[in-house]
C-alpha cells in the first residue's frame, strides 16, 4: 500500500483498484470554501499522525508536508482521485499554516479560476491559492511546496 493513501481509501476503493489497474487520472477541479479548508487541515494533522507525523501548524512543520509529498511522488502513484484529496488536504494544511503564522485569511476569489477560487489573501491584498502549490511539488517537484509559499507569503506579507 502507498505512503499516505493507505489512510484515505476503503477497502471498496482497494478492491477497484486491483480490478482496474492503477492507471493515473488527471487531477480534478476542487471547489472548498474556507471552512472547509479548516476541516481538511484539521482532518491532515490526525491523518499525519497516525503515521507518526506530527504537524503542529509550525512554519517548521511545512518540510514535513513537503517530506509527505516527495514520498508519494517516489511510490509513482499518479493523480489518483485518492491522491487529489491528499494534496486538497496538506494545501489546506499548509494555508492553515499560513493564515495563523501571517496573519492571512481565508477567501473565495473572483479572480481565480470557477473550479478552484479557494485562496490565502496576505498582507491584506495579495491571493495565493496554496492548494495549487501544493499539487505542483506532487506534479513536478522541487522548487514547488509548502516550504516555498510560506516563505513567498511572509514576502508578501512584510510588503
Amino acid at each position: 500500500m502507498r505512503f499516505l493513501l493507505r489512510l484515505f481509501r476503503s477497502r471498496k476503493d482497494e478492491d477497484k483498484e486491483e480490478k482496474a489497474g492503477d492507471a493515473p487520472s488527471q487531477p480534478k477541479p476542487w471547489k472548498l470554501t474556507p471552512i472547509e479548508a479548516r476541516t481538511r487541515a484539521k482532518m491532515m494533522v490526525a491523518s499525519a499522525k497516525k503515521l507518526g507525523v506530527e504537524l503542529d501548524y509550525s512554519p517548521a512543520s511545512l518540510e514535513k508536508v513537503d517530506f509527505l509529498i516527495d514520498k508519494e511522488r517516489e511510490t509513482g502513484v499518479g493523480a489518483t482521485k485518492e491522491m487529489q484529496q491528499v494534496l486538497i488536504s496538506l494545501g489546506a494544511y499548509t494555508g492553515e499554516v499560513i493564515v495563523r503564522e501571517l496573519d492571512g485569511i481565508w477567501a473565495l476569489s473572483e479572480t481565480q479560476p470557477v473550479q478552484d477560487p479557494l485562496v490565502v489573501v496576505v498582507g491584506g491584498k495579495y491571493a495565493v491559492n496554496v492548494i495549487s502549490a501544493i499539487v505542483r511539488r506532487f506534479v513536478m517537484g522541487e522548487p514547488h511546496g509548502a516550504v516555498r509559499t510560506f516563505e513567498e507569503c511572509k514576502k508578501l506579507a512584510a510588503v
